[in-house]
């Protein structure tokens, strides 16, 4: 089922050293923004995605955009030492519809909720923290396509940058 009306959220970051970096989703289940009522249309689905990414990310946001560009953030410096756009989050995605595969980082994972010991991979079947995320991206997001996604991997990952 492709949704009706398809809304990308990009959300800057920026971590304890000052650098910045970016995630993108797509919003889904929203109307055609000619609605009266914007923030039930579009705002809802955004702010309860981000939510859940600051849940997860120790990082702080520098921005937040949907495509009517509302909703940007002060850009405050994170108070911990750990939150570092070079560890991050690795979620992928499945297209519920055509199986297209797609992914996200999500930086300054907090390593505290979903770090696992001896490997890399975050446990999407056990994990709270990853259990919470999943369960609202899947609910608010969606494809390129506009069609559901199903979260399908996690991952701690590193960047050489």
């Amino acid at each position: 089922m492709a949704w009706e009306y398809l809304t990308e959220m990009s959300v800057g970051w920026i971590d304890h050293s000052r650098e910045r970096t970016t995630s993108s989703f797509y919003l889904a289940d929203i109307a055609a923004p000619a609605t009266a009522d914007l923030d039930a249309e579009v705002m809802d689905p955004h702010d309860a995605v981000k939510a859940a990414l600051a849940a997860v990310s120790l990082c702080n946001f520098t921005t937040s955009k949907v495509t009517i560009g509302k909703d940007e953030d002060t850009p405050l410096t994170p108070a911990s030492p750990y939150a570092q756009r070079e560890i991050g989050l690795w979620v992928q995605w499945v297209d519920t519809v055509n199986q297209n595969l797609g992914t996200t980082v999500i930086p300054g994972p907090d390593l505290t909720l979903l770090a696992q010991t001896a490997t890399d991979e975050v446990d999407i079947t056990a994990n709270v923290a990853a259990l919470a995320l999943s369960a609202v991206l899947e609910a608010n997001c969606a494809s390129r396509d506009g069609n559901p996604i199903q979260i399908t991997r996690m991952r701690i990952v590193g960047r050489s940058n």
